[in-house]
């Protein structure tokens, strides 16, 4: 199953493997190239999380896994330092409807901070953007839902202490003469188990069957990259930086721990497969 960034940050951090100040040592780079190294940082740093299948850095992590019916599941960025909340299933808490004669569509949408409604009428498109950081609890946010106008509404279901930053992200919903439902994570469990080394989350009456209907909430990732990564970085960043001046005849190369060189084919060089073997403890099998 392809990686689609499970486990996603509660919060903004940053994804850097490496610091700019270590690259420049590494490329022995003057500074002339900053904003160009600082890019490819970005970039190699985004390419190990995708080849790993994970994040490093260590952050407050939440996410959404698969049941799959016996007693543990395996968190992706470990190790866990700790884990504050695990639910199964999913609630409804608030209903959501644009109900009108004159509107032609309708659709409510929830991001990590926010309710967006929109609304399309003769006179053009609205946009009414709800945030969670005013709205807090689910029945602020049906009073404002109520007050919009233009035919929006809500369908109270008795959850209106529920925090609204709780609420499952969901896609653009069709919500025209007919409810939409704002989600949240349902059943808590308790007495479970994390090996903090590995990530694996251990629940001794084991996960439910389901498509993402598993809610973790932890702590996890590396306080400091590990050496091995940030070399695997910086050997990426020298591969791309020097690509940007490559002779495309050039067979190989070699500067300090980067080296280069052609398959014999002439075709792509192996590289990125030989960084890839470096990366290989860091990256979860699939099993």
């Amino acid at each position: 199953m392809a990686w689609t960034g499970t486990g996603t940050p509660i919060a903004g951090i940053s994804h850097d493997l490496t610091t700019l100040a270590a690259a420049k040592e590494y490329l022995r780079a003057g500074d002339d190239d900053d904003a160009l190294i600082a890019n490819i940082i970005d970039r190699a740093s985004a390419e190990i999380e995708t080849i790993c299948s994970r994040y490093f850095n260590t952050a407050n992590y939440a996410g959404w896994f698969d049941g799959n019916g016996v007693q543990a599941i395996y968190l992706d960025n470990w190790p866990v330092t700790a884990v504050t909340r695990v639910s199964t299933g999913k609630l409804s808490v608030l209903g959501v409807w644009c109900n009108s004669t004159s509107i032609t569509h309708a659709s409510a949408r929830v991001t990590a901070n926010s309710l967006i409604m929109v609304h399309t009428d003769s006179t053009g498109t609205t946009t009414t953007t709800l945030a969670f950081s005013t709205y807090t609890t689910i029945a602020a946010l049906a009073a404002q839902i109520d007050a919009t106008g233009s035919g929006w509404g809500s369908q109270n279901m008795s959850y209106g202490t529920y925090l609204t930053t709780d609420l499952i992200e969901l896609p653009a919903m069709y919500c025209l003469n007919q409810y939409a439902y704002l989600l949240h994570p349902y059943q808590a469990l308790n007495d479970y188990l994390c090996e903090e080394d590995s990530g694996r989350l251990f629940y001794q009456g084991g996960f439910a069957r389901g498509s993402q209907n598993i809610y973790v909430e932890y702590t996890g990732g590396y306080p400091t990259v590990p050496f091995d990564v940030e070399q695997a970085c910086l050997m990426l960043v020298a591969y791309t930086y020097f690509g940007t001046t490559r002779d495309p005849a050039l067979q190989s190369e070699k500067l300090g721990d980067y080296a280069w060189a052609a398959k014999a084919s002439g075709g792509d060089s192996s590289f990125k497969s030989e960084l890839t073997k470096q990366l290989s403890k860091y990256m979860r099998i699939a099993v």
